[in-house]
């Protein structure tokens, strides 16, 4: 992240991504009431950003095992999850 090219890093500065469909059939689950518009808040993107920087710098500390350095950068690729799309799904 220090070199600012990871690729967590072009994820979460990218633009909307959809991973599942096309923005079109978004609509139509809008429109069916199967997800809701979301607002994240600033403080929210932030917590997620800074979990997802920490795992990513302790991943890169060559004296911890390859196994517990894998754990981590990919603890760090499942907080994206957490990143807010513009429509969270209603449970």
């Amino acid at each position: 992240m220090a070199k600012r090219n990871h690729f967590l890093t072009s994820v979460i500065e990218g633009g909307l991504l959809f991973v599942k469909g096309e923005q079109r059939a978004w609509k139509q689950l809008l429109t069916n009431n199967e997800v809701t518009p979301h607002s994240t808040s600033k403080s929210e993107l932030a917590g997620i950003r800074t979990v997802i920087a920490r795992d990513l710098a302790d991943a890169s500390i060559r004296s911890v095992s390859t196994d517990r350095r894998f754990a981590t950068a990919y603890n760090a690729a499942c907080k994206l999850r957490k990143w807010p799309s513009p429509l969270r799904a209603i449970a």
